[in-house]
């Protein structure tokens, strides 16, 4: 153990500081996910699939709620939005930001989802489960999103100039 020893002038004598543990502030630091852009996540989704992430990007209500990032390719540039019960952070700003520009600049701090295998029933018939063979599970509505962020800390909020695309 790495004790700092402190003289101090006064009648109290010497303060020992244990410094073997890190403070609070560089545990949150080591705990709190780095922001994401879209792009990174959906490059790679194995490899966050199912972890905590940080995720910056466009949230826009239209229906399905989703997260876009025009700087993806345009095949790869859409996610799926899902909040969980409770949500912390900025979600009345988010809320309110939403219903009157139905989008918002947004970090959300939440569970990602990727493609993982689509399970299939035994009990169904064999040419069905033929065609389902290699398939992937999608997210959102109709199933549309092959990635999705299950939100639970809303970090950050701002509204979207109206020069950015929808």
């Amino acid at each position: 153990m790495l004790l700092a020893l402190l003289a101090s002038q006064s009648s109290f004598g010497v303060l020992a500081v244990d410094q073997s543990f890190p403070s609070m502030e560089s545990e949150n630091a080591l705990k709190r996910p780095k922001v994401l852009s879209l792009c990174e996540l959906v490059s790679q989704p194995a490899q966050h699939h199912r972890r905590k992430v940080r995720i910056e990007g466009i949230y826009r209500v239209a229906g399905q709620s989703a997260l876009y990032d025009l700087n993806c390719s345009e095949d790869k540039n859409w996610m799926a939005v899902e909040f969980a019960r409770s949500v912390r952070g900025s979600k009345r700003e988010l809320d309110k930001l939403a219903k009157r520009d139905r989008r918002a600049k947004v970090i959300f701090e939440g569970t990602f989802f990727g493609p993982e295998p689509f399970h299939i029933d035994p009990k169904l018939p064999a040419p069905i489960k033929e065609k389902l063979q290699g398939a992937s599970r999608h997210y959102g509505h109709l199933d549309a999103f092959e990635t999705m962020i299950r939100v639970t800390v809303v970090r950050h909020v701002e509204e979207v100039p109206t020069r950015v695309p929808w």
